[in-house]
C-alpha cells in the first residue's frame, strides 16, 4: 500500500438502490441509506466527520468512551431518528465492538487515539492502536457482509503500509517527534498501519470478489478553524510550517475518499 498521485474529483453518492420484482416493472426503487461505523467520533476530526456524515444522509454507528460528548449532536440533529446509534464503552471491549457491527456496515472510519493521560499514568499506553485494530479486524473478518472500505487516519510522520516514510517526513519525525515526545504514539500508528495493510492484502488474495479496501490518510498539522479549502492528495508530506488543515476540511476529505476508488489501498499524504 503506497502513496498515490493527486486527484481532483470526488464521488459523494451515499445511497444504495435496491430493485424488487414489483419495482422493476415501473415502481420507484427503494433507496437504502448506507451506514458508516466511526471510531473516535468524539475527537475533533471525528466529530466533524460524524456531523457531516449525518448531514449527507448516512447512518452512523459510533463506539465512544463518553456519549455525553455527543450531546449537542444527538439533541440538535433533526434527522436523528435511527440515523445515529451510539454505543458507550471501551475500545478494548470485544462485546462493544461486535455491537457496532450487529447490523451491516458499508464503511469504517477510524479516527481514534489512546485515552488522554491521567494523573496516575502520564505515559502513552504501549501498542494501543495496534491492539485495537487487531480486535477490530477480527470482528470484521467474521462479518458475512464485509465493509467496502476501512479508512484509518494517521499523521504525516507515519509510515505507509510497507514501512516506508518520505525522507522529508523522516526529518520532521526525528525533530518534532523528539521535541513533542510523541515517538511512542507514532510508532504505535506505524505498526497499526502495517498490520492493516498486510492483513487487507492477505484477505484480498483469499476473496473471490471485491474485498474490503484500506485507505490511510496522513495529514499534517490540524487546526480548529472554519472550513478553508478542499484538501488534495500529495506525494510530498505536508510541512508543518507551510501547510495545515482544518478539522472540518479533513472530515470532508475523509468522507469523499470513501467513494474514490483511486484512493483504495493507498496511504496518501493530505494537504
Amino acid at each position: 500500500i503506497q502513496h498515490t498521485t493527486p486527484f481532483h474529483s470526488y464521488c459523494t453518492k451515499k445511497e444504495t438502490i435496491i430493485m424488487t420484482d414489483e419495482q422493476s416493472s415501473g415502481a420507484p426503487p427503494v433507496v437504502v441509506a448506507e451506514t458508516i461505523a466511526i471510531f473516535g467520533a468524539t475527537g475533533r476530526t471525528g466529530k466533524e466527520t460524524l456531523k457531516l456524515a449525518l448531514s449527507r444522509g448516512y447512518k452512523v454507528r459510533a463506539l465512544v468512551r463518553n456519549v455525553k460528548k455527543l450531546a449537542d449532536i444527538i439533541t440538535t440533529d433533526p434527522n436523528n431518528d435511527d440515523s445515529l446509534v451510539t454505543i458507550e464503552g471501551s475500545f478494548e471491549d470485544m462485546t462493544k465492538l461486535e455491537q457496532v457491527f450487529s447490523t451491516p456496515v458499508e464503511y469504517v472510519i477510524c479516527m481514534a487515539s489512546a485515552p488522554p493521560p491521567s494523573d496516575d499514568n502520564t505515559t502513552y499506553p504501549p501498542d494501543f492502536m495496534l491492539n485495537f485494530v487487531q480486535k477490530l479486524q477480527s470482528v470484521l473478518d467474521k462479518q458475512i457482509q464485509k465493509p467496502k472500505v476501512l479508512l484509518y487516519q494517521a499523521g504525516s510522520m507515519s509510515t505507509d503500509g510497507n514501512g516506508y516514510l518520505h525522507p522529508m517526513a523522516q526529518v520532521s519525525k526525528h525533530t518534532l517527534g523528539r521535541k513533542l515526545n510523541i515517538f511512542p504514539k507514532i510508532h504505535d500508528n506505524d505498526t497499526a498501519i502495517q498490520y492493516l495493510a498486510k492483513h487487507t492484502a492477505r484477505m484480498a488474495e483469499k476473496e473471490s470478489d471485491d474485498g474490503m479496501h484500506l485507505i490511510v490518510t496522513r495529514a499534517g498539522v490540524l487546526k480548529d478553524k472554519p472550513s478553508e479549502r478542499e484538501l488534495v492528495v500529495s506525494s510530498w508530506p505536508p510541512m508543518p510550517i507551510m501547510y495545515y488543515a482544518t478539522y472540518a476540511d479533513l472530515a470532508k476529505f475523509s468522507l469523499d475518499a470513501l467513494k474514490n476508488k483511486d484512493l483504495y489501498d493507498t496511504c496518501p499524504f493530505v494537504r
